[in-house]
This record gives structure tokens, sequence and C-alpha cells, in this order.
């Protein structure tokens, strides 16, 4: 299943506070459109008018697909705060779920951690140089791949799973796994 919908994954602060806001605002434009009051000039008072009824169908069912992705959203974030999904039940009860999503923007999660523990290793001041190869050695703790041909397979295979143990970890990004891959397949 795609992590954008599955409740077992996990997002950040950030992209938390984001969608919970878009939704919000997202449901307050639906309701804006269903609003069907308008101002009588003859008698100087705000009237009802009919509601289209296949327009209240349509508010509707988009009102429930923004709750669904609202409560998504929350388990997503509980998952990253190493809390009970079950805690989204707290959204359904007036004041609690203000000081529900005011924990879920301020808490830091696993994925800031990693991402606070990843920073240092791009900035830090100790490395004199900063070209790749030198990069690579202290980052990762082994030479980069030469350029000459390799034929010790079973070396470029070990090389290969421990890059893939540090990207498991956290440690390399998609890009520079897959950038360093494709260097270590192509030598």
């Amino acid at each position: 299943m795609h992590p954008y919908f599955s409740f077992d994954a996990k997002i950040g602060r950030i992209e938390f506070a984001l969608t919970t806001l878009g939704a919000g605002f997202l449901s307050s434009c639906i309701s804006l459109c269903c609003d069907t009051s308008y101002y009588n000039s003859y008698t100087g008072q705000w009237e009802e008018g009919p509601l289209d009824p296949l327009a209240g169908i349509i508010a509707l069912l988009l009102l429930v697909g923004l709750v669904y992705w609202q409560v998504l959203t929350c388990c997503k974030r509980l998952n990253d705060v190493h809390r009970s999904r079950w805690m989204v039940l707290w959204s359904l009860v007036p004041l609690a779920n203000f000081v529900l999503w005011l924990y879920l923007c301020f808490k830091p999660g696993v994925l800031s951690q990693q991402n606070a523990q990843r920073q240092p290793l791009r900035d830090n001041p100790d490395i004199q140089t900063h070209t790749f190869e030198s990069k690579f050695k202290s980052d990762f703790g082994f030479e980069k791949p030469k350029d000459e041909p390799n034929d010790n397979f079973s070396q470029v295979v070990a090389d290969i799973e421990r890059l893939g143990e540090m990207h498991q970890k956290g440690l390399l990004t998609d890009e520079e796994f897959a950038t360093l891959k494709k260097k270590l397949l192509d030598n």
C-alpha cells in the first residue's frame, strides 16, 4: 500500500501541521460553497435559499473524505511520536482536539530526531576538504570505489549491502544510496 494511504506510515511535524491546516481550509471552502443564504434588499434581512441536492451530496462526500484524511494524518503523526493510534478519538472531543493538535505539532518524533542526527554529517566543520572522495571516506568509513574495473564481485556485493544497511538506518538518503550503488555497479 502506498504510504499516503497507510495507517502505519509516519509523518513529521511540518507535514502534519500543513496537511491539517490545508484540510481545515478546504472544509471551510466547501461549507461556504454550500451556504445558500442571501441578503434580501426588500426586507433588509438575510434569508435562506434552497440547497441543490446534488451540491449537498457532493459536499457531504468531500467532507467525509477530508475527515478520513484528517484521521489518517493524525494516526501517522501518532506513529511518529510512539503513541497509540486510539488517541485519534480525542479529536472528537471539543477542546481536546485542539490540545491534541498542538501536542502533535510540537512534539518531536522519530523523523525529526533522525533528521537532527543526519544534519551534522552534512555541515561538519571538521572536514577540511569538501571533495566527494574525502566526504565519502569520512561519512561512511570506507573508500570510494576506484574508477578501474572491479573483478572482485563479492566485494562489490558486500559494499552494496553495507550501503543498504546505512540507507535503512537513515544515514543515506534515497538519492545518495542510488548514486553510490550506481558507482559501485559501474566499476
